[in-house]
């Protein structure tokens, strides 16, 4: 049954990867105090995610047990923090939720997906 999200699957583990980029973008420019430079990648980063979680809602209930809906909960919490530090104008903020919240959510989601999807990417 899950056969025929084959591609949606790997769209979205490919987008994990973008993903991922961009969260390690924004800490470098945010180590240099460039709040600024990095809203445009704030605005892909929440429609990334938001793309992949929709995404996720298609097949996540065919997929071996496992704790995506927990890390996606965790995630979208660090998210949320990293965007009210961006409402805030506060670059030391942002760059404390991404180091502290938003890096280790976002790893710790991407490895469970990596995991509960191994069998279906290597297709």
């Amino acid at each position: 049954m899950i056969d025929r999200y084959i591609q949606v699957i790997q769209r979205t583990m490919s987008l994990t990867s973008s993903s991922l980029e961009c969260i390690q973008y924004m800490v470098y420019q945010l180590e240099a105090g460039n709040l600024q430079q990095t809203i445009q990648h704030l605005h892909d980063l929440v429609n990334a995610f938001s793309h992949m979680e929709r995404s996720l809602l298609l097949y996540l209930v065919e997929l071996p047990p496992n704790e995506i809906e927990s890390l996606t909960d965790d995630l979208r919490d660090a998210i949320d923090s990293l965007v009210a530090a961006y409402e805030k104008q506060d670059a030391g903020k942002a760059f404390h939720c991404i180091q502290e919240l938003l890096l280790p959510a976002y790893l710790s989601w991407k490895h469970e997906l990596e995991r509960s999807m191994l069998r279906y990417t290597l297709s």
